[in-house]
């Protein structure tokens, strides 16, 4: 049943300090903002959205903000941006525009979100990057 499933899962991640969640659709989007709501063993702390391939994910500025206001904070890798292929990387930057706009530029948080050591990048050049997004998204 549903609780058994509910009482499992909450065992398991009990021993997990954070728990982050990359959603592909939008009710499972919808589900990590609003789980912030009632938070539990099963709330995300980290919501992941993948940029790079055309936005599917429409971010709406109630549930975004619902979740910040609760504790959630969004991921923005940067692995997306040195990507080879073209579109891949322009959808990166309209990803991460969106977010940051979205967002406001708070509640963010930068990673690789690489499995690549050519791809990883001194903190200074991640941070340089965030201001270069953050600026492009008109954030005040």
């Amino acid at each position: 049943t549903t609780l058994e499933q509910t009482q499992a899962a909450t065992q398991l991640f009990n021993s997990y300090d954070i728990i982050s969640l990359r959603p592909t659709t939008p009710s499972t989007l919808s589900l990590a903002c609003l789980s912030h709501t009632a938070p539990s063993a099963l709330t995300a702390h980290i919501i992941s959205i993948p940029l790079t391939s055309p936005q599917t994910l429409r971010l709406k500025h109630t549930l975004v903000r619902t979740a910040i206001k609760n504790g959630a904070v969004f991921e923005i890798d940067y692995s997306g941006a040195l990507e080879d292929n073209d579109s891949e990387r322009r959808n990166w930057w309209a990803g991460a525009r969106e977010i940051t706009r979205v967002t406001k530029g708070k509640s963010l948080v930068v990673s690789s979100g690489t499995e690549s050591c050519q791809l990883l990048r001194a903190p200074r050049d991640a941070g340089n990057l965030y201001v270069i997004f953050k600026s492009s998204g008109r954030v005040p």
